[in-house]
């Protein structure tokens, strides 16, 4: 079993990208994936992002959480922190 690391950035714009999710984190190291999550707040009735990345290397992900957290984008302050899931070999 082994353990891979991502970063969970909270209170992006709804206007972020993929694309400039993946630059951002890029800055900093080799990205292995980026995706960014719109979804529309029933209660307030606007859209909130998120995104999960996962950068080649582990240590990268802790620089990704330094340089980002509580940075701002597009007048959004990020919220940043490791996540991390189990996957089993073989299945």
């Amino acid at each position: 079993m082994s353990t891979n690391g991502k970063v969970y950035i909270d209170r992006l714009p709804s206007t972020t990208t993929d694309e400039k999710l993946n630059g951002l984190c890029g800055n900093l190291g080799k990205v292995k994936s980026a995706r960014v999550i719109i979804l529309f707040d029933k209660t307030t009735r606007e859209e909130r992002g998120f995104g999960l990345v996962e950068m080649e290397s582990p240590g990268d992900n802790h620089k990704v959480i330094a340089a980002l957290h509580g940075s701002k984008l597009d007048e959004s302050i990020l919220c940043c922190f490791s996540i991390s899931h189990s996957v089993n070999a073989g299945k």
